[in-house]
């Protein structure tokens, strides 16, 4: 929560403050204190604490975004298995979920949803009624980066709807463009980027889509271990704002805390 609450600080963003009562789980405080309630009944000793055998089976496992639901790199996605990318203007962010894909910006006054419809069998007209469910509209043909595509303009129960569909490797992805009221227009041009950025993955996109992944190393003796491994770290994953704080979450020493040269530690690969 702390890692949390700083990284919001440093990007500019509110800083999460739901009241303990509003939340679903259970407080950090309060898990902790149940934990060593439930610790506290198993008196004899351990030799091993298992922390060897932890490090060797997370070697490898992914961290961060997976490539069956897309990378996330700076302002660009990546979506292997769907097969395509797109772009966030610059002070927007993406929030990528299992059932759908949000490039909203900072502002939190405009935002761009896909959706996927994969029964659409090619017919735009089909994808826009079973994702957006128009009471009426217009839809033009176009072609955007090669891509077929339909441009829709319409509404339900009054309010506007704006929209654009694309058929790519079988399916039709549906995009809709959202503004505030009081926005006025404002951001018309960012959300137009967000849809005339989608196209279809190339090779060499292909391998910007590949997944971080925990290596689990030995901390080197070096006068700067943090350090070295936190520029590591910015190199592989240059997205990450803050490395060595990621490091030392990873390692349980955030914010404070050292580690001792030799030590198998957690990075990211």
């Amino acid at each position: 929560e702390i890692f949390a609450r700083d990284e919001a600080r440093a990007a500019g963003r509110n800083i999460d403050s739901t009241p303990t009562w509003l939340r679903t789980h259970p407080a950090n405080d309060q898990r902790l204190d149940e934990m060593r309630k439930e610790a506290g009944r198993y008196t004899r000793k351990y030799a091993d604490s298992g922390r060897a055998r932890y490090l060797r089976a997370i070697n490898g496992m992914t961290f961060g975004d997976s490539r069956e639901q897309g990378v996330t790199r700076g302002q660009h996605f990546y979506h292997e298995p769907l097969g395509f990318t797109l772009r966030a203007p610059d002070q927007w962010s993406i929030q990528n979920s299992a059932s759908d894909l949000t490039i909203l910006a900072d502002s939190m006054q405009a935002a761009v949803a896909v959706k996927l419809s994969p029964d659409s069998r090619g017919d735009h007209d089909a994808a826009i009624r079973s994702i957006l469910q128009p009471d009426q509209g217009r839809a033009e043909k176009t072609t955007i980066n090669g891509l077929r595509a339909t441009n829709f303009t319409g509404s339900k129960q009054g309010r506007p709807i704006d929209a654009t569909v694309f058929t790519l490797g079988g399916n039709e992805f549906v995009f809709q463009k959202m503004q505030k009221a009081e926005a006025k227009g404002g951001y018309s041009r960012s959300l137009g980027d967000v849809v005339n950025s989608f196209r279809a993955l190339t090779s060499a996109d292909a391998a910007n889509a590949k997944p971080n992944t925990i290596r689990t190393v030995t901390l080197p003796r070096a006068a700067q271990p943090l350090a070295d491994m936190a520029r590591e770290i910015s190199r592989i994953a240059p997205q990450m704002r803050n490395p060595e704080g990621q490091f030392r979450l990873l390692n349980q020493i955030y914010p404070q805390g050292n580690l001792a040269p030799g030590q198998m530690v957690k990075t990211i690969q």
